[in-house]
């Protein structure tokens, strides 16, 4: 973060990401200070994890550190499928 604090921002500090962080008051958006650089969210990101009942978390915030991008979309992982439990029905060798 800026040693100098802007007008029109809100800084914190994470304990959990252990990083800096600022809230633009007026577009709720929202710049990490990580050791890679600033990371970037924007609101309509935290929509995004708001309409599937999720957090920002820390492997999707190292993700984010890494690659950059932008949070779009979120998609379950499919369960795989249900081993066979009937004996006889599958020989090991």
């Amino acid at each position: 973060m800026p040693k100098e604090k802007k007008p029109g921002w809100s800084y914190f500090f994470s304990e959990y990401f252990n990083e800096e962080f600022a809230i633009h008051d007026e577009t709720g958006w929202v710049y990490f200070s990580t050791k890679e650089g600033i990371v970037k969210y924007s609101p309509a990101e935290f929509e995004l994890l708001n309409k599937h009942g999720l957090k920002l978390d820390l492997e999707t915030h190292r993700v984010k550190t890494i690659l950059g991008g932008e949070l779009v979309d979120i998609k379950p992982i499919p369960k795989p499928p249900e081993p066979i439990t009937k004996q006889g029905e599958l020989e090991i060798w």
